[in-house]
């Protein structure tokens, strides 16, 4: 199943988008958080932005596409973790960070 999705979804609160480039060097250092390490799935030992810029045009675009994966980035002005969600038929091996709280 492929769902597709406009680049932005936004209400007056809440933007979701397609995960960029320009996340990868947050995403990656979000993987470092002890609860990011605690709670998310993380297949890889450690995450650059270089890898990260690699998964988003590889696994996470595969996985996006194919419509097993949802991975959300925070806005830039916001200063929080990315966080991901798995569909439970999702085999991708894109990292999924986090936020403590949710």
């Amino acid at each position: 199943m492929s769902l597709a999705l406009p680049e932005n979804l936004t209400d007056t609160v809440i933007t979701v988008r397609h995960l960029a480039d320009r996340d990868a060097a947050a995403f990656a250092a979000g993987t470092t958080d002890a609860a990011v390490r605690r709670f998310a799935h993380l297949p890889t030992p450690h995450y650059t932005a270089e890898t990260v810029r690699e998964q988003i045009r590889g696994v996470i675009a595969d996985g996006l596409r194919d419509g097993n994966l949802a991975v959300l980035a925070p806005s830039p002005t916001r200063p929080t973790t990315a966080s991901s969600a798995r569909s439970p038929s999702s085999t991708s091996t894109a990292p999924q960070p986090k936020s403590a709280s949710g």
